[in-house]
């Protein structure tokens, strides 16, 4: 019998075998989930204004870790000092601040998985300082000058939307001044002064200050009393 002979031969008597094998074995059944054995886990960082509630949805924390196999899930293994977290096993979790707090945070969670290491999620908490803008008025010696609320604070703004109040820095040299903390203020010129007088303040947002505002005051003499009329004779 030649080579190629023999070869074919081979090839009859084993093709039967092979299909019989695999028909006895049955289909493939797939492979059942696992949860990850070994997972890398990757820090966060976050960056919130103050007093406020920071909601990150799924996969939050979970989102940029590698995983070797699917079904990871997050832990928490260490809470935050200056605040309060819900963490979901998805990943997506709740953060809020402790009140007026502004600083950084930290909590450490880890993946599931049996060599899985913690990590962290780094929490900036912000405030953004008031801006306090320049002010003008014009008074008269001698007539008390009365501005209502929000005086001072009227072009003053804080871009975390807090309340403001403001505090008097240096007074008028020319006159009296009284500066209520909502802005509004009463001024009296010195009876006879004309010309520029000035005060200065800032406003805070019970964390932090503006920079120093002025507030200019332009004063000008009573307009003179009328000339009284002769008498006739």
């Amino acid at each position: 019998m030649s080579i190629s002979a023999r070869h074919a031969a081979r090839l009859i008597v084993a093709t039967p075998l092979v299909a019989s094998l695999a028909l006895l074995a049955g289909p493939a059944r797939p492979e059942p989930a696992r949860a990850a054995l070994i997972t890398v886990p990757v820090p966060d960082v976050l960056t919130m204004r103050h007093d406020r509630t920071a909601v990150v949805p799924a996969p939050g924390v979970l989102g940029n870790d590698i995983g070797l196999l699917g079904g990871t899930t997050a832990i928490l293994t260490s809470p935050p000092t200056h605040g309060s977290v819900t963490l979901q096993s998805n990943g997506g979790y709740t953060y809020v601040p402790n009140a007026s707090y502004v600083g950084t945070d930290v909590f450490h969670y880890r993946p599931s998985g049996l060599l899985t290491p913690s990590t962290t999620v780094t929490i900036t908490i912000t405030n953004a300082a008031p801006v306090s803008l320049p002010d003008s008025y014009q008074a008269t010696a001698g007539v008390a000058l009365h501005v209502a609320a929000p005086g001072v604070m009227s072009n003053d703004s804080d871009a975390d939307g807090d309340g403001l109040t403001a505090s008097l820095v240096t007074s008028a040299s020319h006159g009296s001044l009284s500066l209520s903390t909502n802005g509004a203020f009463t001024y009296t010129a010195n009876g006879g002064y004309s010309g520029a007088d000035a005060f200065t303040y800032r406003a805070g947002d019970g964390l932090s200050w503006s920079a120093v505002a002025t507030v200019a005051l332009q004063v000008s003499q009573p307009a003179p009393s009328p000339s009284p009329s002769p008498t006739p004779t």
